[in-house]
């Protein structure tokens, strides 16, 4: 059986994110073509493309690959559809002619809905188009037509952000990113997870919703109030079975709140320097960057006093931009001399002064 996979707005996150979804829960299965936007992925077992995009931070789109039109199953009364198209071999007006032409053969009544995102090389029906429209939506990706049968909801997102008892969004980690970064780390149900920087608790709840046990600290004793009570709100809306314990404290010595190598995975979005409202000067940069080496090295070091053997590491990092562009990075001896890199990923928002980067971690332990 073979899917289309459509990525979202950071399509190097999102490919990282199923491959990694993808090994963790054993798949199996072959990437027949891939690109830009997204992959071509043929299974050899059924697959639940609802729960999975569920599942997914970084896929917009699941498309059942169309062998034959024939095969199609329509449906019986009026509809409205639409066509996204991405990287594709044959052109829009091609493929809207062609389905137009068939769905008049077959006898069914369908009005056509023009995409409402259109750019080099494509044009794209968002997820809200989709789910609020009801589309029969036809995808084509590079020479593979598909039928969109699972999309991404971002209602559901919202419900699990907005929903809570405290959050400040200028201070917390996005629920998105915060769900792609537990694939990367392929945290699974009944792990023990960590985040050392837990902040209001966006991961743990997450890693709730995954199935994991979840553990957090801050240094901040209302954030860590704050996690609790969003987590037992979190628990009891969602039925979580999992369990979790958020302290207050230090993560430079993280290994004296929880026991020594406990933890499957850390995943963690740290204390990234002060909230930058501009670009900071050269020598302001120099000094945050000074500071945060000195941070991350004893956090670091704690890092493998609580990780168990073939743990992972999932970790944010910052990258400075001054005002005259140059780029001011952290000393990684602190990671190389302890760690393997597994993957480097940047990540930078507009609406951030800084960039980021997402670091997948092991110990050589």
């Amino acid at each position: 059986m073979r899917f289309i996979f459509i990525f979202g707005r950071n399509p190097e996150l999102s490919r990282f994110e199923l491959d990694s979804f993808f090994e963790s829960r054993s798949f199996e299965y072959n990437i027949v073509t891939a690109g830009t936007r997204g992959v071509v992925v043929d299974f050899r077992k059924n697959i639940d493309t609802d729960l999975l995009v569920r599942e997914l931070g970084g896929t917009l789109k699941i498309c059942s690959v169309i062998e034959s039109k024939d095969s199609l199953n329509l449906p019986d009364s009026k509809f409205k559809w639409g066509i996204s198209v991405y990287e594709p071999d044959i052109s829009f007006s091609k493929v809207k002619e062609d389905f137009k032409q068939f769905f008049k053969k077959s006898g069914v009544k369908a009005m056509f809905y023009w995409p409402s995102r259109g750019g080099k090389g494509v044009q794209e029906l968002t997820p809200t188009d989709i789910i609020k429209k009801k589309l029969f939506e036809i995808v084509v990706f590079k020479n593979f037509t598909g039928l969109t049968v699972s999309v991404f909801n971002p209602v559901l997102f919202e419900q699990r952000d907005l929903g809570r008892p405290n959050v400040d969004h200028s201070q917390v980690i996005s629920i998105r990113l915060a769900r792609i970064m537990l694939n990367f780390a392929g945290v699974k149900p009944g792990k023990n997870l960590i985040d050392p920087f837990c902040g209001a608790g966006t991961i743990l709840q997450e890693a709730l919703f995954i199935g994991a046990n979840a553990s957090g600290l801050d240094i901040d004793l209302k954030m860590t109030k704050d996690a609790d009570e969003n987590l037992r709100w979190f628990s009891e809306k969602y039925k979580t079975a999992s369990s979790w314990d958020v302290r207050s404290g230090d993560a430079r010595k993280l290994s004296s709140y929880f026991t020594s190598r406990n933890f499957d995975f850390i995943v963690t979005e740290p204390y990234l320097g002060p909230l930058l409202k501009k670009a900071p000067s050269f020598p302001e940069a120099q000094k945050i960057v000074s500071e945060l080496n000195v941070l991350y090295s004893k956090v670091f070091k704690e890092f493998l006093k609580v990780v168990k053997p073939g743990g992972k590491i999932v970790i944010v990092l910052p990258e400075f931009v001054t005002e005259s562009n140059k780029v001011l990075a952290l000393n990684k001896d602190f990671i190389e001399s302890d760690f393997e890199i597994i993957k480097a990923l940047p990540y930078f928002e507009e609406r951030h002064k800084l960039k980021r980067v997402i670091y997948v971690l092991k110990p050589k332990f």
